[in-house]
């Protein structure tokens, strides 16, 4: 899920979707929503019926990038890339929106 993420946002001279803390952000909906789970797992096994015989996490970065296209617009992927961005930019332990905008969440 790391590398997914991180292709939604890869680092470049800001932190990448993980360093901005992307991951932990989807993770605590994916806990508190069980549909959002199920997305989330069947989501993930087809990026990686669709990496096979590899997975994701061993493709190159524009063979990832051709998966995370061709899922753009499943249910899946349209949550992942919201969720990821929503993540970035204003989730409430979002490094990246505290180094971009000196945004923080101090409650």
């Amino acid at each position: 899920m790391a590398a997914l993420l991180d292709r939604i946002v890869p680092e470049d001279d800001f932190p990448s979707a993980t360093q901005a803390g992307c991951l932990e952000f989807i993770l605590e909906f994916i806990e508190r929503d069980p549909i959002l789970s199920e997305v989330y797992s069947a989501g993930l096994m087809v990026i990686d019926q669709l990496a096979s015989p590899a997975q994701f996490v061993e493709l190159g970065a524009q063979e990832q990038d051709l998966l995370v296209a061709r899922i753009e617009g499943t249910r899946f992927g349209s949550t992942v890339i919201r969720q990821t961005i929503e993540g970035y930019y204003a989730g409430p332990r979002s490094r990246a929106a505290q180094e971009m905008v000196g945004f923080k969440v101090t409650c």
